[in-house]
């Protein structure tokens, strides 16, 4: 037998009376009463009829007289009665007659199996009953109102255990994600120190420490770029971009990869102008995300198209791989953070699950969507980008490539480089040195006031986070040196690459900011800049 209303069964909270009153006028002349009054009520034919229509609509309350305790079906009702829902107590309004000390023993058992129970004696006072019915609604409706928490505090509970689940499995993937990596580093790096490395290898062994730094500093990245999304904290700097452009070079960064693994890859550029609104830094990102996305689950041999259109007011970017395609139960989730179709330890590809999360959140911060389509398994996907399409502008000259870090040259000028960190000393200045730059070290920001104080030099990087004092204390002191040291360029490379701390950084007097790990070439750029006659 089905029992009594669950939560999933009652969509809204039932607010009529079910009455049964088998004898006389008494049922007719209750419905006239409560229609009359306002109050929502059936009436009901036999015992049988009422238990149907509570289990399959509810009821608000229950309205019986004395007599329906010997009706055939009463039975079937303290049945229903007990297989309510453990957040169920359905109120039963119940007419009696008579003295209560008169009534017999089996009436009164009868009347206790109905279980939240109101006994209205007759004659029946209209007030009365009136107000003994709205009670009940109101009780019946306070249920519900519990039901309504007991069900937020159950979905609350199991989002928060999913998201541990989430949380977990993310770290157990960030840990192996960062120690292949590191493997290789920490494997080449202890046969270098050794000398066992063969000197034809060494060039194989260069670029397989360069590609795995690189690929912790892109996790890193994803990482914090996750963590200034979930703060509110990420930001773009909108500017007109050509964005066929933008793909164009955003390709050309992943073509080594994709030809690597014999894929075709190719572009059309179907539209005569795709100006956008927008980041170009963070534009980038979004096609790279997507580009490299392509590359990692297409398989050797496989094709990636690319193409760029004007659609309306929509500048339209199409991705289309033939690669491993997405479980069409899985589509709904692909762009949610942590989120991966294998998380398994056998899993072919890796990955944090974060890629298409920021690619997410940045088209939405351009004003766009994104959204991604697939047959299913093995037959390949198809992401598309929609951004609102600006008016173009003239196209600008291009800069002429920038020269590898063998074309800077600083001879004759004095570098100040503070940081803790021996190795950063060490490479910082090695670099600069090999662009002719003399470089002063200082492990401390009191050792490196000290030199500054002995002589000037022309610029000081200075990382931000030191023992006994920081960077930005260090900064502000430089600045009250001397009237010419007000002036003097300044970087701060730090690890802390969120916005908070270089807006902190420029604040407390430094000029400029780079994250770490930074390559020679981004280095050597700015340093450049802020040496060149035009930087004073």
């Amino acid at each position: 037998m089905p029992s009594a209303p669950s939560a999933s069964a009652v969509s809204t909270l039932p607010d009529h009376v079910l009455i049964f009153a088998p004898i006389g006028r008494d049922g007719e002349l209750t419905r006239r009463f409560l229609e009359g009054a306002g109050v929502s009520n059936i009436l009901c034919d036999s015992m049988a009829e009422l238990c149907d229509a509570f289990e399959d609509d509810g009821a608000g309350a229950l309205l019986l007289t004395e007599e329906a305790l010997d009706a055939p079906g009463f039975a079937r009702l303290v049945e229903v009665l007990d297989q309510q829902a453990y957040w169920s107590d359905i109120p039963v309004l119940l007419f009696t007659g008579g003295s209560p000390a008169e009534r017999p023993s089996s009436a009164i058992r009868s009347i206790e199996t109905l279980r939240n129970v109101t006994l209205l004696d007759r004659p029946i006072r209209i007030a009365v009953v009136l107000s003994a019915i709205r009670s009940a609604l109101r009780s019946r409706a306070r249920q519900y109102e519990v039901l309504d928490l007991v069900l937020k505090l159950r979905q609350a509970r199991a989002d928060a255990e999913a998201a541990n689940r989430l949380k977990d499995e993310f770290l157990a993937t960030l840990s192996h994600e960062l120690r292949t990596p590191l493997n290789a580093i920490v494997g080449w790096t202890s046969m270098l120190t050794r000398g066992q490395v063969d000197t034809q290898r060494l060039p194989h062994v260069f670029e397989a420490l360069d590609r795995n730094a690189q690929a912790q500093a892109q996790l890193i990245a994803d990482v914090l770029d996750v963590s200034r999304i979930v703060t509110g904290k990420l930001e773009v700097r909108v500017d007109k971009v050509d964005f066929c452009d933008l793909v164009e070079r955003a390709a050309d960064t992943v073509r080594l990869a994709a030809s690597a693994k014999g894929i075709d890859l190719s572009i059309a550029d179907e539209s005569a102008g795709c100006w956008v609104a927008g980041d170009s830094d963070r534009l980038q990102q979004i096609v790279w995300n997507l580009l490299s996305n392509a590359v990692k689950f297409t398989p050797r041999g496989g094709t990636i198209r690319v193409s760029v259109s004007s659609e309306g007011e929509k500048v339209v970017l199409r991705i289309a791989d033939t690669g491993a395609g997405i479980d069409p139960a899985f589509i709904p989730h692909v762009f949610e953070r942590f989120r991966q179709a294998d998380q398994t330890s056998t899993r072919v590809h890796g990955g944090l699950g974060l890629g298409l999360a920021i690619v997410k959140h940045l088209v939405e911060l351009h004003g766009g969507s994104v959204s991604a389509h697939s047959d299913g398994v093995g037959f390949g996907a198809e992401f598309r980008v929609l951004l609102p399409r600006v008016d173009a502008l003239p196209a600008p000259a291009r800069p002429a490539a920038d020269a590898s870090s063998a074309q800077f040259a600083f001879p004759g000028r004095s570098i100040l480089v503070v940081d803790d960190d021996a190795s950063t000393r060490e490479v910082v200045a090695a670099t600069l040195e090999r662009a002719g730059a003399h470089v002063d070290v200082a492990s401390s920001a009191a050792e490196g006031l000290s030199a500054l104080h002995m002589r000037l030099p022309d610029l000081l990087i200075a990382d931000l986070a030191m023992p006994a004092e920081d960077g930005l204390s260090l900064i502000r002191r430089v600045r009250q040196i001397s009237d010419r040291a007000k002036d003097l360029p300044s970087i701060a490379l730090s690890a802390y690459a969120d916005q908070q701390s270089a807006d902190a950084a420029l604040e407390a007097g430094f000029t400029a900011f780079l994250q770490k790990p930074a390559r020679a070439e981004s280095l050597l750029t700015l340093v450049s800049s802020l040496l060149s006659p035009a930087a004073h």
